[in-house]
């Protein structure tokens, strides 16, 4: 049985995959929304859309890199890890 702390990390890093693709999913169909020539409401949606799904963008990337980070034997984290940061 695992610790109970355990089940509440491995439930918090599920719910922030699922938070992040939740506040993803919805921002490309904000464009349907803004009409061909309405630049002032396209100005006024797409720096909100833009901040969620930057939002979202990093609770994927924190979820990606806490269970990169959990699945990795320490001897060669640093070299997993570099190798992510840039081919990713």
């Amino acid at each position: 049985m695992l610790p109970l702390s355990r089940i509440a990390m491995t439930a918090a890093r599920a719910a922030l995959a699922c938070a992040g693709l939740a506040m993803l999913a919805p921002c490309a169909l904000v464009w349907l929304f803004i009409p061909p020539g309405a630049v002032s409401r396209a100005y006024h949606l797409l720096p909100w859309t833009n901040f969620i799904a930057g939002a979202g963008s990093a609770a994927l990337s924190v979820a990606i890199s806490t269970m990169m980070y959990k699945v990795s034997k320490p001897a060669g984290r640093s070299i997993q890890f570099a190798t992510y940061s840039v081919f990713v």
